[in-house]
């Protein structure tokens, strides 16, 4: 993936030129990557093989969920391969703002049906939106962790057929001397309706720890240092539309979730000039009120005083992060050759102007907008995508003005 962005910010800002990120370590970094590639597909034929370069995605909010990276600069390659049960996918990459490689979508599964056995550093999406989660997303790098998988299908045990296709996972992982863990059930009662139910701990210790954060009161004791999330989500299909929704709770009340955040969508296919259209509208929300009894507030999402929910400094929910509101369309036109996208959302971020924020000093709120192009030319995979935003947000480093990112990918 190569990614060129340039930003032209109102007022003008000083920026680091484009071409002073291309150092001699980061050329070096591609020619270490491009070897990794070429020196693993012959040796077992892979697959799929790819190099992926990225410059600037770190200049636009939700920036790792659309260009894969948080940084201004990125090289990666991908190696993938199945030997019969066994799926491997190693990645190896280096980021301008890091002076190691780290090796993000890793992974080594072991399949057995539906179920998968596996081990790696994966992104999730725990949630019906096309576009984020609450609980779980691809904003923040994933942390390395085991996991036991099952994909949506119907059960052959007569015991569960009743309930209809369901699936699933539970991880756990480990990252500075903190634990995290997640499980996931999701439930297909009847066709076109699906119901999730999710809950991730963060917490430190052994297998008591992981007990009580499974099943155990997180608000008495030892065991208030456990920050747990939970809620549910439910999207329901008909025709060409689905509706879908999720709530998380911060906190916890008499052993079930509390101090809600929302997130609710729509989206709707169709056909216009003979060409498919589909559309995505979508609210998310992370401000929280006080509850009945004075508790949570204002920043209490992903805000645990001892474990702040973030991994490598980005939130793992959505990123919008802390005490803030969006409301976004999306529009994607396939025309064939090319896939044409547009968009626009009113964003308030940090709408309490704590000074704890992790991405405005202050409340910031205001427009986004963008335009994007993607075509496959042979093995080359070619995009582009022009974002104006006309708000600042000091802390994310995401400054007001204009963005315009050109995306390569190669696969061997």
């Amino acid at each position: 993936m190569i990614t060129g962005l340039a930003r032209s910010t109102l007022p003008q800002t000083k920026k680091t030129p484009l071409m002073n990120t291309i150092t001699k370590k980061t050329l070096t970094q591609l020619v270490l990557i491009i070897s990794f590639v070429l020196i693993c597909t012959p040796t077992v034929k892979a697959d799929s093989a790819t190099v992926q370069l990225s410059l600037g995605g770190g200049d636009v909010l939700n920036s790792r969920q659309i260009y894969g990276t948080s940084s201004k600069a990125s090289i990666r390659g991908s190696y993938a391969k199945t030997f019969g049960r066994l799926d491997v996918g190693l990645s190896l990459a280096a980021e301008d703002n890091t002076k190691t490689f780290n090796a993000d979508s890793s992974y080594v599964n072991l399949n057995f049906g539906d179920w998968v056995l596996g081990a790696g550093a994966v992104d999730r999406n725990w949630s019906y939106s096309p576009n984020t989660s609450l609980i779980l997303s691809a904003n923040a790098r994933p942390m390395p962790t085991g996991y036991i998988r099952r994909n949506l299908s119907q059960s052959t045990s007569r015991l569960f057929s009743w309930i209809g296709p369901w699936g699933g996972e539970f991880f756990l992982g480990e990252d500075n001397d903190k634990n995290l863990m997640g499980a996931r059930l999701e439930l297909e009662p009847v066709s076109g309706l699906k119901v999730e139910f999710l809950q991730t701990a963060q917490f430190t210790g052994g297998l008591d720890s992981l007990g009580t954060a499974l099943i155990g009161n997180t608000n008495e004791g030892a065991a208030a240092s456990i920050n747990k999330m939970a809620g549910f989500g439910i999207s329901y299909e008909r025709q060409a539309n689905r509706l879908y929704m999720q709530a998380i709770g911060e906190d916890e009340a008499g052993g079930l979730p509390s101090c809600w955040m929302h997130l609710v969508g729509f989206e709707r296919s169709m056909d216009v000039g003979g060409k498919p259209l589909s559309l995505n509208l979508e609210l998310v929300d992370t401000r929280i009120d006080h509850t009945e009894n004075g508790f949570c507030g204002p920043n209490t999402a992903y805000n645990n005083s001892t474990h702040p929910y973030t991994n490598d400094g980005a939130v793992m929910g959505a990123p919008i992060d802390s005490e803030s509101r969006s409301i976004t369309l999306e529009v994607k036109h396939d025309l064939g050759e090319y896939d044409f996208k547009w968009g626009l959302g009113h964003y308030i971020i940090n709408d309490q102007s704590s000074a704890v924020n992790r991405l405005s000093t202050s409340r910031a709120s205001g427009m986004s907008y963008h335009v994007g192009m993607s075509r496959q030319i042979g093995k080359l995979m070619v995009s582009g995508r022009i974002t104006y935003q006309d708000f600042n947000l000091d802390k994310g480093d995401i400054g007001r003005g204009l963005a315009i990112g050109i995306v390569s990918e190669f696969t061997f």
